[in-house]
């Protein structure tokens, strides 16, 4: 047997299968943050998606620990436009101290916010296409504490759904099994980009 399915029926770990991409342990990988505050730092994280849901993270830093949790998530439903996606947006989490804001390449979006009162910056991922399995491999990276902890919540589980049915395509093992529904997983990329 697979090692990961040996553990799973001997020790009862959870087993994703062999067409997984992230090896979410749900009890290593998901953790409330102890002693959380709106005033960490928080990274806004968008997949603005152009045909369907867009997808929103909020992720926050635990003081002087380099660990990153996901404390916020959200689908914010079509049809919106880019004015109304923002406004829903300032909505959400008006207490936390955001420091960055990342989002798609979304030029109607993007302009929007800069555009905006205040103004917002998104900063936008590079080259996300070709960097497409280094910007995965980090997901999972961060999850393992290699170069800082990403840590899931209860406050995400969707989040957690999603991590869970991220497969590679039967059909061809370098492209994702319905990749355009991932909009959380998405929005999550492009805020590690911004992870220092």
């Amino acid at each position: 047997l697979p090692e990961p399915e040996r553990r799973s029926r001997l020790y009862g770990d959870w087993f994703l299968g062999s067409g997984a991409i992230f090896n979410v342990v749900y009890n290593v990988h998901v953790q409330d943050p102890p002693d959380y505050s709106p005033s960490w730092r928080h990274i806004e994280c968008v997949d603005p998606a152009l045909s369907s849901n867009a997808g929103y993270l909020l992720l926050a830093e635990r003081p002087f620990t380099r660990e990153w949790y996901i404390v916020s998530e959200r689908y914010i439903e079509k049809p919106y436009t880019s004015r109304r996606l923002l406004y829903t947006l300032k909505s959400l989490n008006p207490e936390a101290r955001i420091v960055a804001r990342s989002s798609d390449v979304n030029p109607g979006f993007v302009n929007e916010a800069q555009d905006s009162t205040p103004p917002l910056t998104y900063r936008v991922p590079f080259n996300k296409t070709q960097r497409a399995d280094e910007i995965r491999e980090r997901v999972q990276d961060c999850l393992d504490g290699k170069e800082w902890t990403l840590r899931l919540t209860s406050k995400c589980p969707d989040l957690l759904k999603e991590m869970s049915s991220y497969m590679w395509s039967d059909a061809n093992k370098k492209t994702i099994h319905k990749a355009q529904k991932y909009h959380l997983i998405d929005a999550l990329k492009y805020g590690l980009e911004q992870v220092t």
